[in-house]
């Protein structure tokens, strides 16, 4: 006499609560996390898209995008309003680089040696880098007032030799016919450890020194782009009366740092005014700079400052105004120096993005951070290979929803949420998996057992 065995219903319905917590859990990953991650937003809010165009060439991975000056200005203050939306329709996470400066770096102290004047000839200064640093240039201090000096530079690594590094520099200070007070002479990049001072005072007062500092070399740096300056007016003045250029920096720009002038006079002292404005012939310009640049010469040396650094800017024109006593310097050239911003973020070539800005009520989202590269040179360098499309302004009859990621925070909390269900799902499945091998193993020894029984009996 035989039994056949079946599984009892218990079993079975055992397995089948595993399976469909299993499927329970899936779901809940599939909609229940991905809705965490992600919330749509309502693109009416921003005005202004552009698509952004990417070479064939460019592999997955991060790029940095260059904003122009035209997206910044209409942006908020903190670019909290950009967003880059893929083809998908999610928002991309991504990060914006700092706005940067042009200002050339502080020069750093150094240790005099030794001064020796000898008089109705110069001063002899002899100072100690404590190291073989990288240096540009010197500063010198000095409380003297109203003179003109010839200085010459030499360097050393020892005390035997000397190498002329700079034959024709100028250090110079007066009030008349304009105030100009300028204490510093550059030279070659060098490594050398100490360095000669030789200011020819000839018949004059020696100078009273009370320091020297060195400029190290200015960091190079791929976030900085020469402009496209377009000179459309210029008009030379009688003496004594301004000079006025105006130029257009274009509409593909970026935010203004710096400006220079080139200049065939031979010397010339003159007061610069510049200022900007978003239209050529505006009600009133912004003035973002006020100081002195000037040619001075004696003899066959020469100092000047025809260059100035200024806070970012976006404006797209700007008006020089050059002034003072003497003949009109003769403006043969305007050059600018712009810093790019970079949005930064990840690329795949699959897809296709925009750019949307320009809505000063967007709710700021924060920059991703992790996003930040270590070099920044590759991607600025890059950046110029990624352009953007026209202006385009989005259109408030449609709703384009995309999907907007959740801050990291939010983003870990929901992990651990879901982690923690995973936990839970699979504890619960191995528990109630080894339960009902206990029972299958007990109830077939049962069974095994009866039918020993019953052949005995038999």
């Amino acid at each position: 006499m035989s039994k056949s065995f079946c599984v009892p219903r218990i079993f079975r319905l055992h397995e089948f609560q595993s399976l469909v917590l299993l499927l329970a859990f899936l779901v809940l990953e599939i909609f229940f996390f991905r809705s965490l991650a992600f919330s749509e937003f309502d693109s009416n809010g921003w005005n202004s898209f552009r698509s952004i165009k990417f070479p064939p060439h460019l592999p997955n991975g991060l790029v940095g995008m260059a904003l122009y000056s035209n997206i910044i200005e209409n942006c908020r203050p903190d670019l909290n309003d950009i967003r880059i939306v893929s083809s998908k329709g999610s928002l991309v996470p991504h990060a914006i680089t700092e706005a940067v400066s042009s200002q050339d770096p502080a020069a750093l102290p150094v240790r005099i040696v030794r001064v020796a004047i000898i008089p109705g000839k110069w001063t002899d200064i002899w100072i100690d880098k404590s190291a073989k640093n990288l240096t540009r240039g010197v500063n010198i201090r000095t409380s003297s007032k109203n003179f003109i000096r010839k200085v010459e530079v030499r360097g050393a690594n020892n005390a035997g030799e000397s190498y002329v590094i700079k034959m024709d520099g100028l250090v110079a200070d007066f009030t008349s016919p304009m105030s100009v007070r300028s204490l510093n002479v550059f030279y070659g990049l060098n490594n050398f450890q100490y360095i000669h001072l030789r200011i020819f005072d000839e018949d004059d007062p020696p100078l009273k020194i009370d320091r020297v500092s060195c400029y190290p070399p200015i960091s190079e740096t791929a976030l900085f782009r020469p402009l496209d300056v377009r000179i459309i007016e210029n008009r030379p003045e009688p003496s004594g009366s301004p000079t006025v250029t105006v130029a257009d920096l274009g509409e593909k720009r970026f935010p203004i740092t710096s400006f220079a002038i080139a200049s065939s006079s031979t010397e010339f002292v003159k007061r610069v005014k510049l200022s900007c404005a978003s239209s050529p012939s505006p009600e009133m310009w912004h003035q973002i700079f006020e100081g002195t640049f000037f040619r001075i010469r004696k003899d066959t040396s020469f100092v000047e400052r025809l260059e100035a650094h200024v806070t970012p800017q976006t404006y797209r024109y700007m008006k020089l105004e050059l002034s003072g006593v003497g003949p009109p310097a003769t403006l043969d050239r305007l050059e600018a120096t712009g810093a790019i911003r970079l949005v930064v973020f990840e690329y795949s070539q699959t897809l296709t993005y925009h750019i949307y800005y320009d809505n000063p009520n967007a709710k700021a989202v924060g920059f991703d951070r992790t996003l930040y590269p270590q070099n920044f040179s590759q991607l600025a360098n890059s950046s110029s290979d990624i352009s953007l499309s026209p202006e385009q302004k989005n259109s408030a009859k449609g709703r384009t929803v995309a999907k907007q990621p959740i801050t990291s925070s939010s983003l870990t909390l929901g992990r651990v949420v879901v982690g923690g269900i995973l936990l839970i799902v699979l504890v619960l499945f191995f528990s109630l998996m080894l339960r009902a091998r206990s029972f299958r193993r007990s109830r077939k020894k049962g069974v095994q057992r009866n039918s020993v029984q019953g052949y005995n009996d038999y």
